[in-house]
C-alpha cells in the first residue's frame, strides 16, 4: 500500500503500536489501512462502514485481535472480507444480511478461526431463509471451541435449524455442533412446540457437570403448518434438562 498523510500526523501514527482497543466510525478503505498497518498490537475493534466498498483492497492483517465488533451501519460492506483476525476469539455482528452469511463461512474458513463467543444479530427487516441457516450451521460445525452463541432475528422458521443443531455424534457422546456450548440465546424463531421440546431436551443437556444457560426470546410456536403463530410464554416437556443441569429462560419484549 501507498498511504499519503500530512507530516503533523506522523506523531500520532507513532503511538498506534500501543494501542490494544480502537473504535472506528464509517472511515474509507484509505484511511483505514493507515491505521491498521500500525496499530499492530489490537486486541478489541469496534468497527463500522456505512457504504458499499465494491472494490475492496486486499484483508488488513490484524495478527492480535481478539474482540471484533461490527456495528449496525455495516451491512452493505464486507468488513470481515477487509480483515485477517488469526487470533481472533470474540465475534459481535449486529447488522446481518443475506450476504453476510457468506461472508462469515469465508472469513472463518479462510481464516481456520476458533471462536469462544459469536454473537449473530439481524437487520430487523431481514428474514433469513432456509439456504441462509444452512450457511451458519456449517460454520457452527467447525466450532468446536465456542462456548457462548447467539443467534438474534425478527423472526426465522426453526423447523430445519433446531433439529440440526440439537444433533449428535454417531456415538451420541456429544453434540455435533459446538460441543462446549455452555451458553445460548436464541431469539426469533418460529417452531412447533415439539420441535422446541426435543431441541431443549437434546441441546440443554450439562456436559463435564457444568450449567447450560439457554434463551429463548420472542419466539413463537407454530402448528406444524406454519400459519397459526402464538408467543411462547413457556414450554413443556423439558424437566429432564432442567433436573440435569439446564437453567432455561422463556423471555419476550413486552411490545412484540
Amino acid at each position: 500500500w501507498v498511504v499519503q498523510r500530512p507530516p503533523q500526523a506522523n506523531t500520532e501514527l507513532a503511538l498506534l503500536p500501543n494501542l490494544r482497543s480502537l473504535k472506528l466510525l464509517d472511515l474509507a478503505q484509505y484511511c483505514r489501512v493507515g491505521i491498521f498497518s500500525e496499530a499492530q498490537n489490537l486486541e478489541e475493534l469496534e468497527i463500522s462502514v456505512n457504504k458499499s466498498e465494491p472494490n475492496r483492497w486486499r484483508p488488513f492483517r490484524l495478527p492480535r485481535l481478539r474482540k471484533l465488533t461490527i456495528d449496525h451501519s455495516s451491512a452493505r460492506a464486507d468488513v470481515l472480507g477487509s480483515l485477517e483476525c488469526p487470533e481472533l476469539k470474540e465475534l459481535f455482528i449486529a447488522s446481518a444480511s443475506s450476504s453476510t452469511f457468506m461472508e462469515l463461512r469465508d472469513f472463518i474458513t479462510l481464516g481456520n478461526i476458533k471462536l469462544e463467543v459469536l454473537d449473530f444479530g439481524m437487520w430487523d427487516n431481514f428474514i433469513p431463509d432456509d439456504s441462509d441457516m444452512v450457511l451458519l450451521l456449517r460454520v457452527l460445525a467447525s466450532q468446536a471451541l465456542l462456548m457462548e452463541l447467539n443467534i438474534r432475528c425478527r423472526e426465522f422458521a426453526g423447523d430445519i435449524f433446531l433439529p440440526s443443531l440439537a444433533s449428535y455424534t454417531l456415538d451420541d457422546e456429544e453434540p455435533f455442533y459446538c460441543p462446549r456450548l455452555m451458553k445460548l440465546h436464541l431469539s426469533g424463531i418460529i417452531a412447533s412446540e415439539s420441535t422446541f421440546t426435543k431441541f431443549v431436551d437434546k441441546r440443554g443437556r450439562a456436559q463435564d457437570g457444568r450449567v447450560f444457560q439457554m434463551t429463548l426470546h420472542n419466539c413463537k410456536l407454530s402448528n406444524g403448518s406454519g400459519s397459526a403463530r402464538r408467543k411462547m410464554h413457556s414450554l413443556e416437556g423439558v424437566e429432564r434438562g432442567i433436573e440435569e443441569g439446564l437453567e432455561l429462560s422463556v423471555t419476550n419484549d413486552m411490545y412484540s
